[in-house]
């Protein structure tokens, strides 16, 4: 990702144009453009801004506490699906928050190079709805919750994902599917 001035890799390994994503730094503001000049303050407001044109999101290098579920509904999101780029980029639930980082209902989501910390109270830190979810190089840790809580009807893909103390690592509602390739457990 760093070799492209987007800061954005495709699979394929061409460069993803600035135009087609939105950033987010703890320095930005939600009054912003979330350009990369201009950033978002907020996942939930680069989540809000999102369009056919930019469902890509750009995380700093930076820990971003989420005080509340960023919601993924076709009610208030307005693609079917959203790229989340990390590059090394913190995402934590606060210690007396009990709801999950990500609440993904029927919008998509593809969440890559983030590390989830999760806390005592049980948080799920992705919960997954009716959408597919894909994780690639993924870690979640110190969490008494799911690092993966995926619910019926779900399907999952899972690569490259580290799952450090926590209560249940992916929790499969009946109907739910995981494909998981180069897992590790601790």
């Amino acid at each position: 990702d760093s070799e492209c001035s987007s800061g954005v890799c495709n699979d394929n390994g061409s460069c993803v144009e600035a135009a087609a994503l939105l950033y987010v730094s703890p320095t930005g503001s939600d009054s912003g453009s979330c350009t990369p000049n201009s950033p978002c303050l907020t996942i939930q407001h680069a989540v809000s801004m999102t369009s056919s044109a930019r469902s890509g999101i750009v995380l700093s290098h930076d820990t971003f506490v989420v005080p509340d579920p960023i919601l993924l509904d076709a009610t208030v999101v307005p693609v079917s699906s959203i790229s989340l780029y990390g590059g090394a980029a913190t995402l934590q639930i606060p210690s007396n928050s009990n709801g999950a980082i990500f609440v993904s209902n029927d919008v998509g989501l593809q969440v890559r190079n983030v590390e989830f910390v999760g806390n005592t109270l049980g948080s799920s830190m992705i919960q997954t709805g009716i959408a597919p979810v894909h994780v690639d190089h993924v870690t979640f840790k110190n969490a008494a919750g799911a690092g993966l809580n995926v619910q019926s009807g779900t399907t999952v893909t899972a690569n490259d994902v580290r799952f450090e103390n926590v209560g249940v690592a992916i929790a499969v509602g009946s109907g739910g599917s995981v494909t998981l390739d180069r897992g590790v457990i601790h």
